[in-house]
């Protein structure tokens, strides 16, 4: 096992009011005016991927994080009294005036901001890709998303792409444009491997777990002040009890079967890997864990997907990372079991937001000893004809998977 543990980076969006200070103190600070650009990435999530689309010099970023401010355009915001709105919009559709981008394209899907620019700069083609699950920012928003129904047009975008059939159905209630289904741009990069080109150093089977873990939620494992579902507070420790429910249960099976158990890392502490040895506890028990792969926030990470070609099956409870694995050709199966903990919400049972049963041939929303075995019996031994046809019943609806995101260039060949 490898020992690279590092701290890792925090990506999640500033909240408090006494981090943006400290954010703007370290910013850069650019004195020049833009250049004019073709294309313009709002924001810099998955900047990497986005820029193998484009020619270098015909692109300009967009960095909404107070990585950047253009001082220019600061001036420009602070005596642009034709908008009313807060300074933070008055920079931005400043900056867009000022670029004079032909597109504008973002993977940060859940701005609403980003969907506002179509009303002021309707010359300029927008593009919106999905990164990630919205599951509980869905139960969030869905009171504030309502009120908006019969005022479709003030979220507007020319394309957004989504993960799947169910994302496009509800994304197309509140957001007007074209809505085409994508899967993960990411997990798309990535050419699927077949196992036979592995050369196994194990006899056994192998079930890779995939990981959920954040370093920095951890650090405040008991505060109820990360997730407000339904006007109450739950800490991280809440979100924690189905991995404390379903990790004692592989590992049970796994002992029990002669498996060997993989828990793929969300990040490189050395925290996450304590958190899964003290979870598994079982000396006896044959399990690796694989720390995150150094990488660019956002960007494809070929070692993450090689792991999950070369499993034998792999189980999650509800991370995106799951999802994509289902579009890609290793049995796997899903525990989302949140909902036992937290209030039964629909927002945590499996493919959400499509309606499915609680339980299906690789899925449960309520674990229990007897399904565990089905489920894993299934996933482990089940012969590529059998898993083929049925991911096929239900891959619409839940996953997609465009080789090297054919769908999306083709879109992009006749916007640019």
């Amino acid at each position: 096992m490898e020992n690279n543990f590092q701290k890792p980076i925090n990506y999640q969006d500033e909240k408090s009011f006494i981090k943006k200070i400290f954010k703007l103190f370290f910013t850069k600070y650019i004195f020049f005016p833009p250049k004019k650009k073709k294309i313009l990435i709002f924001d810099n999530n998955g900047l990497n991927m986005l820029l193998s689309f484009f020619k270098r010099d015909e692109v300009g970023v967009y960095y909404r994080r107070y990585e950047q401010i253009n001082l220019f355009i600061l001036f420009l915001a602070l005596f642009d009294f034709k908008i009313k709105t807060n300074l933070k919009r008055k920079y931005q559709y400043n900056y867009i005036k000022y670029v004079k981008p032909k597109l504008i394209i973002t993977y940060t899907d859940n701005l609403d901001n980003f969907y506002k620019i179509k009303k002021h700069f309707k010359n300029i083609k927008t593009i919106s890709i999905q990164n990630g699950l919205r599951n509980i920012s869905i139960m969030q928003k869905e009171k504030e998303f309502k009120k908006t129904l019969n005022k479709k047009t003030d979220l507007q975008v020319d394309y957004l792409f989504t993960f799947n059939e169910s994302y496009k159905n509800y994304f197309s209630k509140y957001i007007d444009g074209t809505i085409l289904l994508l899967g993960s741009m990411r997990n798309n990069f990535v050419k699927v491997k077949k196992k036979e080109i592995y050369e196994k150093s194990e006899q056994k089977k192998s079930l890779l777990f995939i990981s959920q873990f954040n370093y920095f939620k951890y650090k405040e494992f008991d505060k109820k002040n990360y997730y407000n579902i339904n006007s109450k507070w739950y800490s991280y420790k809440d979100f924690k009890k189905a991995e404390f429910k379903l990790i004692p249960k592989l590992v049970e099976y796994c002992n029990k079967k002669k498996i060997l158990l993989k828990v793929l890392g969300k990040t490189s502490s050395r925290e996450e890997y304590e958190f899964f040895k003290n979870l598994i506890k079982d000396d006896k028990v044959n399990w690796k864990y694989y720390p995150k792969s150094s990488q660019l926030h956002g960007e494809a990470n070929n070692t993450t997907y090689k792991l999950i070609d070369e499993a034998d099956a792999v189980v999650f409870i509800d991370s995106a990372l799951g999802y994509e694995s289902l579009s890609r050709d290793t049995p796997t199966a899903s525990f989302s079991i949140r909902g036992e903990f937290i209030e039964k919400l629909p927002c945590f049972n499996f493919g959400f937001p499509a309606k499915l049963a609680d339980n299906g041939p690789f899925w449960t929303n309520f674990l229990s000893e007897e399904k565990t075995h089905e489920i894993l019996d299934f996933v482990l031994n089940a012969s590529n004809s059998d898993w083929d046809s049925v991911k096929k019943k239900y891959a619409d609806k839940i996953t997609f998977f465009s080789k090297q995101n054919l769908e999306l260039k083709k879109i992009l060949q006749l916007n640019i």
